[in-house]
């Protein structure tokens, strides 16, 4: 039997604020990525959450924390909002090259909610309240850590990407199927025709 893990997750976050028109929605051209793709840490409360909960990744969190992440982080450190109002960027799918599928969530927080404030960490959680998944500083394209600040008429997207890491050979698992206790070898492929 492989006594190496199945699979791996990371996960990273980027930040895009909008300006809005007349009628309160976001103006596309006006996209500003103020937090490009960095990574994140998944907290130990997350990799529960990856075997008890199926919306792990419901509400985005946003705080004014600077504190660097730990594992047992369990909440942000100053958490100022939290929305499961979908945003711009929602997709899926897959990177055979190296062996990882993929899932964007994008939430979005209203404009007039959080602004005003030095936004500086955010995480993901299956509720507004409680323990989170993950956590993470925003930061730069050069990794330094950053704070965001919104005016009043700015709308503020924050999209979560989630990686599983498939083994790159044959995993071999006991389980049961039935109630038949059966060995079932999981094989990685990239031919998905």
């Amino acid at each position: 039997m492989n006594s190496k893990p199945l699979f791996g997750f990371s996960g990273r976050f980027q930040a895009t604020k909008y300006k809005l028109d007349v009628d309160g929605n976001p103006i596309e051209s006006t996209a500003q990525v103020v937090a490009p793709f960095n990574t994140n840490l998944i907290v130990d409360n997350g990799l529960n959450l990856l075997r008890t909960v199926d919306k792990f990744a419901e509400f985005c969190r946003i705080g004014t924390g600077t504190a660097k992440p730990a594992n047992g982080d369990n909440q942000l450190v100053a958490q100022v909002g939290a929305t499961n109002t979908a945003g711009i960027g929602d997709a899926s799918g897959c990177n055979l090259t190296n062996g990882f599928l993929w899932r964007r969530f994008s939430k979005r927080f209203a404009a007039g909610t959080i602004h005003g404030k030095n936004l500086s960490e955010v995480a993901m959680a299956p509720a507004a309240t409680g323990g989170i998944f993950c956590r993470a500083l925003l930061k730069d394209a050069m990794g330094n850590p950053l704070t965001i600040v919104l005016l009043a008429d700015e709308v503020l997207d924050i999209v979560y990407e989630l990686r599983m890491y498939l083994p790159p050979v044959d995993t071999v698992v006991e389980t049961t199927i039935d109630g038949v206790p059966t060995t079932v070898t999981m094989r990685r492929t990239n031919n998905l025709d």
